[in-house]
């Protein structure tokens, strides 16, 4: 991964374009890789304003110009007449264009209703995300993952790569990963947000807890070479709010003494200051070892049986 032109980037809070900036992005055979969730991902869309211009406009023209002999039509040898696409195409009034499309829908309204229909009876292919192979995506992260020293100098590599493996790790049930997210007018930040789309399993049962209501997953990445203490604890307690939930994971390297952290933590949710969950890199990679055995449905299992050390 290294810092490339990443291209336009949309912005959905200004609903537009923008120009993009260099960002961290895996490299394969010297092109860039974008990632897209895979629940966005189609082979085609359910509608083309290329397929209706070349299907039903132009077959409409067609008929048009048959119907009162105009002067692209033509006789073949057998008798029959035609009139071909690439003639209307060529036609400036008939070019593909937006504002081409727009004035003769408007103009022919049941064009785009047969469209429409047809395309309503379609059944729309999503791509089979069957032929992404998941273990080799999990084996470059345990690489990378291992490959980032401890300490500050590295603290914002390990930071950028937590939001792609934690995104990975825990599609679909965590969606919109949002980088140093802005809390209280901006005088606190959080490492790492997601917004919790959760229908079922663990993260479900965060979001719909009465006492957790984890729309928010907040993320705290500590790149320490020591073991992280009560200052890290209370500083992940102090983002929670009944606006964003009371749910927080703590990311770490590792522990000499993993056992008090756990301890430090159940005495958090004991006063009552949320649930903070912490992940060192054995924890992190035990996962995308999961699924490099095509086991990710276990990872709903590890992470209920750490949250039931934190609350018994």
């Amino acid at each position: 991964m290294r810092e490339v032109p990443s291209g336009k980037i949309w912005s959905p809070i200004e609903k537009r374009w923008l120009n993009g900036s260099y960002q961290p992005l895996p490299i394969a055979n010297g092109k860039k890789i974008i990632l897209v969730p895979k629940y966005a991902v189609v082979q085609k869309p359910a509608l083309s304003s290329q397929e209706l211009y070349n299907h039903e406009v132009l077959e409409y023209l067609q008929a048009e110009h048959l119907s009162a002999m105009s002067s692209l039509v033509e006789v073949l040898k057998n008798g029959k007449r035609r009139v071909t696409k690439k003639s209307l195409k060529e036609l400036p009034e008939y070019r593909m264009s937006k504002e081409f499309l727009y004035d003769f829908c408007n103009r022919h309204p049941d064009v785009l209703g047969n469209y429409k229909e047809r395309k309503g009876k379609e059944v729309v292919q999503v791509a089979n995300i069957n032929d992404i192979d998941e273990s080799i995506i999990a084996q470059n992260l345990i690489t990378q993952l291992q490959s980032i020293r401890v300490g500050s100098e590295e603290a914002s590599a390990f930071h950028n790569l937590s939001i792609g493996l934690l995104a990975f790790l825990f599609f679909p049930h965590l969606t919109y990963p949002k980088k140093e997210h802005e809390v209280h007018r901006g005088r606190k930040r959080i490492d790492i947000t997601f917004h919790n789309a959760a229908t079922h399993g663990f993260w479900h049962t965060l979001r719909t807890s009465p006492r957790i209501a984890a729309s928010t997953i907040m993320v705290e990445c500590k790149n320490y070479s020591n073991d992280i203490r009560n200052p890290e604890l209370d500083q992940m307690s102090g983002r929670f709010s009944n606006l964003r939930g009371w749910f927080g994971i703590i990311l770490s390297r590792r522990f000499d003494n993993k056992d008090l952290f756990v301890e430090r933590c159940r005495d958090t949710a004991k006063d009552g200051r949320g649930i903070v969950l912490c992940l060192d890199d054995a924890d992190i990679i035990k996962m995308l070892t999961l699924i490099q055995e095509n086991k990710r449905s276990y990872i709903d299992g590890m992470l209920t049986r750490k949250y039931q050390q934190i609350i018994s």
